[in-house]
């Protein structure tokens, strides 16, 4: 890889999720920016290292709604996968609140697939990472009588 490297906290979603729309969708990611904890020395904070959107379909008679977590990466920078193994860099997590107006069916889903690659670093341990834009996806069940117009789901 080049440029710069910098490992970005575990946790890097952290928002609640509003209306938007196609097809009607409705959730967003209020833009939480993450900057290393505080910023990466001799590089500011004026732009954010990573930031955040997402979104919810509407659920449909053959399959439940769909919530999408998109991650854009700064260039030159990366973000650990969530499927990182133990023994190396710690990986991201996405943790959605517990409400009881949904349940998460499934896991997580990366779109792309991480990047794979056996780092010295860590004892040739393969790291997984993530660079430009990531998308992850997963069902999830709304609960009988719950507006999806309304509903708003916090997560880190």
């Amino acid at each position: 890889m080049r440029g710069r490297h910098h490992r970005l906290p575990g946790v890097i979603v952290a928002a609640v999720l509003l209306l938007i729309a196609t097809a009607p969708a409705w959730a967003q990611f209020g833009s939480q920016p993450l900057d290393a904890l505080g910023g990466v020395p001799g590089h500011g904070n004026d732009e954010p290292i990573v930031t955040m959107s997402a979104q919810f379909t509407r659920p449909t008679a053959e399959k439940p709604s769909e919530l999408f977590i998109a991650a854009k990466i700064k260039p030159g920078y990366h973000v650990y996968s969530i499927t990182q193994p133990a023994g190396g860099p710690l990986r991201s997590q996405l943790k959605l609140a517990e409400m009881d107006e949904f349940e998460l069916l499934d896991a997580f889903q990366a779109v792309p697939s991480p990047d794979k690659k056996k780092e010295p670093v860590f004892d040739n341990l393969v790291v997984e990472t993530h660079h430009g834009t990531v998308v992850w996806h997963a069902p999830v069940q709304l609960a009988a009588g719950v507006d999806p117009e309304r509903l708003k789901i916090a997560g880190q």
